[in-house]
């Protein structure tokens, strides 16, 4: 009972975004609660979200370790592989991606779990994630997300419904679909805010920022991704909010603010050193930031620990043709031009290798034509190959 109570208390906190809150109660309720219980995987997934949430990943990765253990020896019922699924898709995010895909290849195994509507769309939603983390598929995250999405619909769960509409605005994005994205993102922000819940709240607000921002509204991108910070300040989400700042440097940057600009990346770059695949697409923004200073050597010195990062860590959440259009720019201003060719033949590459893995024509299309930072790097590859053959005919 006072395990019980303890937890509910922690799903109250999490839901409002009291990350903190949640933390302390959860761990109060696993006290209490029989390892292994069904109520004892409710809580300790909750436990893996808040401490995501707030950078602890030591701790999200050993209870996401002992979740998975201790199922090898009971049934992976759907109160056992939901907390457990989602538990999957946090632990991606802080770079655990072995453990997490051995946690959904376990909850896969489960009959009672694939035949379970809720269970099979968190499954869903977690290879959204894995498909962006992984190898940075944004039309398999795209289509894992819907799919989750239709599962959350008809179980009628509106809450994980509002945050696969949040995960399908953000593939969108992705893809260059920017006008579709909007429609999803302003759907999501507004059924979290009707049922209440703060954090997908202003992660719908963070993407629709980034959404207005691609089609040149910044004083509304402005105003969503303020709200999306503030929000994700008060909960303490060290991750969003470090990705809001982010987008918000972006964002000064192209309304000439710089001063203000070069504050926001700086504050982004601190709160994500917890998280790698992000802290990559940060030291590019103040690298960026610092270029359009005309800061030239902290700009080459920031875009240099961007490369290495992506180097260590590999597929990153997002943005990484940003991070190689960034380092392209850094060495052309700094005069290394054999290194800008070799850094900009590497950045055309990646991009179609990933648009290799989009089946849909409409979808490819998008991603090579849409997507300004991909759109860019093929324009200036393009003009190499073009300034290359004019120089050895003359």
């Amino acid at each position: 009972m006072l395990g019980d109570l303890a937890w509910l208390k922690a799903e109250a906190h999490q839901w409002r975004g009291e990350f903190a809150q949640a933390e302390l109660s959860t761990r109060d309720a696993l006290r209490w609660l029989v390892k292994g219980s069904a109520p004892w995987y409710r809580a300790a997934g909750t436990l893996v979200m808040a401490s995501c949430r707030r950078g602890s990943s030591a701790a999200a990765e050993s209870v996401s370790e002992e979740m998975l253990a201790l199922a090898e020896n009971v049934a992976l019922d759907p109160p056992r592989s939901i907390p457990m699924a989602l538990a999957a898709a946090d632990v991606m995010l802080i770079g655990r991606l072995t453990l997490a895909e051995k946690m959904i290849e376990r909850i896969k195994r489960e009959p009672a779990s694939s035949s379970n509507d809720r269970s099979t769309g968190y499954v869903h939603a977690a290879e959204a994630y894995g498909a962006v983390v992984k190898s940075a598929d944004a039309s398999s995250c795209l289509k894992h997300a819907r799919a989750a999405l239709e599962s959350f619909q008809r179980a009628g769960d509106l809450r994980s419904a509002s945050w696969q509409l949040v995960n399908e605005g953000f593939a969108l994005l992705e893809l260059g679909l920017y006008a579709s994205a909007e429609t999803s993102l302003r759907d999501a922000a507004t059924l979290a805010d009707r049922i209440g819940v703060a954090p997908i709240a202003a992660s719908a607000r963070q993407n629709l920022g980034t959404a207005l921002l691609y089609q040149g509204a910044l004083d509304k991108a402005e105003i969503a991704l303020a709200a999306a910070t503030d929000s994700f300040r008060t909960q303490g989400d060290l991750r969003q909010e470090g990705a809001c700042r982010m987008y918000t440097a972006r964002l000064l940057v192209q309304a000439g603010h710089l001063r203000r600009a070069e504050n926001e990346a700086k504050k982004a770059v601190e709160l994500l050193m917890l998280f790698p695949g992000q802290q990559v697409t940060a030291l590019a923004t103040l690298a960026h930031v610092l270029l359009a200073q005309g800061g030239i050597p902290a700009a080459i010195a920031a875009g240099q620990a961007a490369m290495d990062l992506l180097q260590t860590t590999g597929a990153i959440d997002e943005g990484e043709s940003f991070v190689r259009l960034v380092q392209v720019r850094v060495l052309d201003r700094a005069g290394e031009y054999d290194k800008s060719r070799e850094a900009l033949a590497e950045a055309e590459r990646r991009v179609f290798e990933r648009a290799r893995k989009i089946s849909d024509e409409t979808l490819r299309k998008s991603f090579l034509e849409n997507v300004a930072d991909n759109r860019e790097l093929l324009k200036l590859a393009a003009e190499g190959r073009a300034g290359s053959r004019q120089a050895s005919s003359g």
